[in-house]
């Protein structure tokens, strides 16, 4: 899973998309559905807060957090549902290679 306070963090994101902040019908949804939960941990006698997410919730985050990526997303949905795979590949492979490197840092973060 992915830590949604380290995604904030290392794309500087203002403290209005903390995740805490996010306070909608589709958080609650992923909470209900075990792919998002929040918790806490204690190294070294500090307290962390941890906001875990799958990868659709680490999307649906992403999506909420900034527009763009929202319009990719809804963009290479559309070309897939009109039946335009390679466009849609296309689209997603844009997004994924702008982030990529970190996206990957960030991953094998959470999977220690």
């Amino acid at each position: 899973m992915y830590d949604l306070n380290d995604i904030h963090q290392a794309f500087k994101l203002p403290k209005t998309k903390l995740p805490h902040q996010w306070r909608h019908r589709i958080r609650d949804r992923l909470t209900q559905t075990a792919k998002l939960r929040a918790g806490r941990t204690a190294a070294n006698g500090h307290l962390s807060h941890h906001t875990w997410a799958t990868q659709e919730a680490l999307y649906a985050y992403a999506m909420w957090c900034d527009v763009d990526f929202y319009m990719a997303v809804v963009e290479a949905f559309t070309a897939l549902t009109n039946g335009d795979i390679e466009e849609a590949q296309e689209i997603a492979q844009t997004v994924v290679s702008v982030h990529e490197q970190r996206a990957t840092e960030l991953y094998l973060k959470g999977h220690h």
